[in-house]
């Protein structure tokens, strides 16, 4: 069973995955070609994620290259791993022979998963960590030697040094460790506590140095705190609804609501029945799964981290609660709910995979259209630049502006025709001074077009 659900794991991600980087991944790949010294001592400052997967990449590229392919690849890769270890966390947890199945398979065509191994991003490799930590866990409960805890070692630092939302984990996985630690009074345990506090107090500089540039930058542009998420009832919702349709949108809002309605009544319903009715290392999941939950909205109160995407990494635990909740119903239910679910996944997965405005931002088509208006000139905000510079083979002249506050006729250079992207522009020029200067210069709107919310603006004089 499990051979083939892996096969289908590895050839859903594999659909589309030539699609245009969007700008996180182009920074990613950028960052990532950087010799180390230069990472280290500028970059990573500035960029609120732990170097592991930076790291990672950064020695892939050199190996594959750095097309679309070459650097989603290792993503495709964990995603499919990540399937491979939920399956043997599932297999330590009571559970039915149907229910382990439906679990695996819902993991599998899971519409956000597959999105984020199809993503060069550190996601999919925290969660990756994430899940080996557990499932090491469960397995020094079984058996403590010294392979399991080289494995719950291995998994913390692959997990808490790919992404920092993991460490949310980490009261919880103490607990369980604590529990451990009671029944056999294994030193190791000890030993394991004194080696994440050592690891953490010699990371904590940088940790704290990228705090202040974060809040720094926060202040500059306030706008960005809407984006990247925060405690609101937008984003709580988002959580919930993304679990399961993924990044998949509906121009008819109707429709929109009431697909994700039925759909986040079925899934979560089963997820909370989950909830209730087990007990034992079931009810630890779903512990972990609502404190964790917990946690990352009491601190979006302080620092806005809370988006579902930060989350990601319980997308298995939630499955895990979905098929003990699916455990629970009648036979006569389950015949009729598993295909419901199933069905559910494979048409969100659908509108991903085979509609490219449900894909990611198309930088690649924003340039094909730039080069056929052959402008004199490309205006871009340099904050959002490195998508462009990712795909600007033809070395377009380009004008990149840090500040709309300094930016002034002469940057402009009488050219006759520019190319402005406003993608970006709410949030460095919320007061419009880069179209306001244009139209003092004499220039005029003539075009524009959008690119899976790359905005292009054709202006001539």
């Amino acid at each position: 069973m499990i051979n083939k659900i892996i096969v289908l794991a590895l050839a859903i991600r594999l659909i589309s995955l030539n699609q245009s980087l969007w700008l996180d991944e182009a920074v990613q790949v950028w960052a990532s070609k950087l010799p180390l010294t230069s990472y280290f001592n500028s970059f990573l400052a500035t960029d609120f994620n732990p170097p592991l997967y930076y790291l990672f990449l950064h020695q892939w590229i050199k190996f594959a290259g750095s097309s679309e392919i070459a650097v989603r690849l290792p993503s495709v890769v964990f995603g499919v791993l990540s399937v491979f270890v939920f399956y043997k966390i599932i297999n330590l947890i009571k559970l039915s022979d149907n229910s382990k199945k439906l679990s695996v398979l819902l993991l599998a065509t899971s519409p956000l998963h597959v999105y984020y191994s199809q993503e060069a991003r550190p996601y999919i490799l925290a969660s990756l960590g994430f899940l080996i930590s557990i499932y090491s866990l469960l397995r020094l409960k079984r058996q403590e030697n010294d392979q399991n805890f080289a494995l719950l070692i291995f998994g913390l630092i692959i997990s808490f040094f790919t992404h920092y939302m993991t460490i949310l984990a980490l009261p919880f996985f103490l607990y369980y460790l604590l529990k451990l630690y009671k029944i056999n009074r294994n030193k190791k345990y000890i030993y394991l506590f004194g080696l994440l506090s050592v690891v953490f107090i010699l990371y904590f500089p940088i940790l704290n140095k990228q705090l202040k540039i974060s809040y720094i930058f926060f202040e500059r542009y306030p706008v960005w705190n809407k984006v990247i998420g925060g405690f609101g009832v937008k984003e709580i919702g988002l959580f919930f609804i993304k679990f399961i349709s993924g990044r998949v949108g509906f121009d008819n809002k109707i429709i929109y609501t009431i697909a994700n309605g039925i759909s986040c009544l079925l899934f979560w319903g089963l997820f909370g029945l989950g909830l209730k009715k087990h007990k034992g290392e079931a009810k630890y999941m779903n512990f972990l799964f609502t404190g964790i939950f917990i946690l990352a909205l009491l601190l979006s109160l302080k620092v806005h981290v809370f988006s579902y995407f930060r989350l990601f990494f319980l997308l298995p635990i939630f499955y895990l609660g979905v098929g003990l909740g699916f455990q629970a119903l009648s036979k006569s239910w389950q015949k009729y709910v598993a295909p419901g679910l199933i069905l559910i996944n494979l048409i969100f997965l659908s509108l991903y995979l085979f509609f490219p405005s449900n894909q990611r931002e198309n930088w690649k088509n924003a340039l094909v259209f730039i080069h056929n208006e052959k402008p004199n000139q490309v205006l871009i905000m340099s904050q959002v630049s490195k998508a462009y510079e990712y795909y600007n083979s033809n070395k377009l002249n380009y004008y990149l502006i840090a500040n709309p506050d300094y930016f002034s006729d002469s940057a402009l250079k009488n050219n006759k025709k520019i190319a402005l992207f406003s993608y970006g522009l709410p949030i460095f020029d919320p007061q419009d001074k880069i179209r306001e200067q244009l139209a003092k210069s004499n220039y005029k709107l003539i075009k524009g077009d959008s690119f899976n919310q790359v905005g292009v603006e054709i202006w001539e004089k």
